[in-house]
């Protein structure tokens, strides 16, 4: 990898989002919103801990046991980093809510949603996810070959925003050449969708690009023009080279997660 593709994930990694925690309008209680701000890259499990000692401090009666959190009447999945529900949910219009304000809501969460899930199994979701992003990129899995240390190198890593001790072992699974790109796309209200797509195509076997890749999960037909491609927070150009996409807009799930969002 070259340096400044070092530097643009490092960036990627350090930016923040400004985040309010308020409470349900159905909790008849008055409290003081939650401020904070937190990296794209984690995910909401990670922190719920701090929100709930926010609202713990205020309320004697908080019971955080079966919270979950919603945006606009959506509701958000702790298996997606936060920086992709920011996107899909905000990116509309150019004009992205800041601070992104978030409802928790304390009763009937949605089945797989309730926000306070055991470390361990967010834990095993992201080492999946990057299992499965290095099986789509070479034959010979990397992870594979890998000791356990190391994953829990990438996970500690993440969990204590650490880039150094995560791009120690990470740098070793986006080098090399890619069989497959790993990209999930996503839209409001559907589930992500995920597709084979090799880094060269069609009569000439040309480089594909973002635009080519969309074309192939939307069809033909579908007008990149109305659309924005997001990640990160940065509208991307269709032209956007595919294989560099994966390689330096990657998530440390080591997938590249592109919002769909309509133009207004």
């Amino acid at each position: 990898m070259a340096s400044q593709d070092y530097e643009v994930m490092r960036k990627l990694w350090e930016m923040r989002i400004p985040v309010q925690f308020r409470l349900d309008h159905d909790v008849r209680h008055h409290a003081e919103p939650y401020y904070t701000m937190l990296s794209r890259s984690t995910y909401f499990p990670l922190i719920m801990r701090d929100v709930v000692a926010h609202f713990c401090a205020m309320m004697t009666d908080f019971d955080a046991t079966n919270a979950w959190l919603e945006c606009h009447g959506t509701p958000l999945k702790w298996f997606y980093p936060i920086g992709v529900l920011y996107d899909m949910l905000t990116a509309q219009g150019h004009t992205p809510q800041r601070p992104w304000i978030v409802t928790v809501k304390l009763s009937n969460p949605p089945q797989g949603l309730a926000a306070k899930v055991n470390l361990a199994d967010v834990e095993s979701t992201f080492i999946h996810s990057v299992k499965e992003a290095d099986s789509l990129k070479r034959e010979r899995m990397l992870m594979k070959e890998m000791k356990m240390q190391e994953h829990k190198q990438m996970w500690e890593g993440l969990i204590n925003d650490r880039f150094e001790q995560f791009w120690e072992v990470n740098k070793k699974l986006i080098s090399g050449e890619m069989k497959h790109l790993p990209m999930r796309f996503y839209e409001k209200d559907t589930p992500f969708k995920q597709i084979l797509i090799t880094p060269t195509g069609g009569e000439n076997e040309e480089k594909r690009t973002l635009g080519n890749c969309i074309k192939l999960l939307k069809g033909e037909d579908f007008d990149c023009s109305q659309w924005d491609l997001v990640s990160y927070g940065i509208a991307l150009p269709p032209e956007t080279p595919a294989l560099w996409l994966c390689k330096n807009y990657a998530y440390p799930d080591n997938f590249a997660h592109i919002a769909i969002v309509k133009r207004e």
